[in-house]
């Protein structure tokens, strides 16, 4: 909005936030998953606490669809130009498709049913949970920042995709770093008894 200050939703914040939990979520699930397969914290995070992410996962992506369409239903309902032409912006041209696919992609998923038993779906659910985490800083730069800077085409060159795998080569080698010497299990926490004797019901 600071790019396009004529357009204002008050939705925006909503949308936003719920792209963001998405987000964290679908990373904390990949991270135990990976973390699982270097034999760390096999026996404290189990198939219910995976359980558990997943309907989060499933929760907020129905959230996040529902507060997208809503917003645009409201404003392209009350047609007002300054709002409307923000959406067309994002609707015409090249970006046109990439606006809708992955707001559609989500709700016709195959993956989506079998990732509410995540412990049982592991392989498909950690590929539909990377197209989640990381189609959504795809999403943010191409939806709601390029057409505001007025390019019609798919802005990615190969420096774009280069400077981005390697900032996050660069966080995940310092998260690793750091916490390799140190213990994943937060011992002295009181509420972890019952975190490790947690059951689905």
């Amino acid at each position: 909005m600071t790019l396009e200050p004529q357009w204002f939703s008050t939705m925006f914040g909503v949308y936003y936030f719920a792209s963001c939990v998405l987000a964290v979520n679908s990373s904390l699930t990949l991270t135990l998953m990976w973390l699982q397969s270097k034999g760390r914290l096999a026996s404290s995070v189990t198939v219910h606490h995976f359980h558990d992410l997943g309907k989060m996962v499933f929760a907020f992506t129905i959230f996040w669809a529902y507060i997208g369409f809503s917003q645009f239903m409201l404003q392209w309902y009350a047609h007002i130009p300054e709002e409307t032409l923000w959406w067309k912006e994002r609707f015409c041209g090249r970006l046109g498709q990439l606006f809708l696919v992955p707001a559609v992609r989500p709700l016709r998923d195959p993956v989506l049913r079998p990732l509410v038993t995540l412990g049982e779906a592991k392989p498909k659910s950690a590929r539909f949970l990377v197209h989640l985490a990381a189609g959504h800083d795809l999403r943010r730069h191409v939806l709601l920042v390029m057409p505001s800077l007025g390019t019609d085409e798919v802005p990615f060159q190969l420096i774009d995709l280069t400077c981005w795998i390697g900032v996050l080569s660069l966080f995940i080698a310092g998260v690793a770093y750091r916490a390799k010497n140190l213990d994943l299990l937060a011992k002295n926490d009181p509420r972890l008894p019952d975190s490790l004797a947690f059951e689905n019901i």
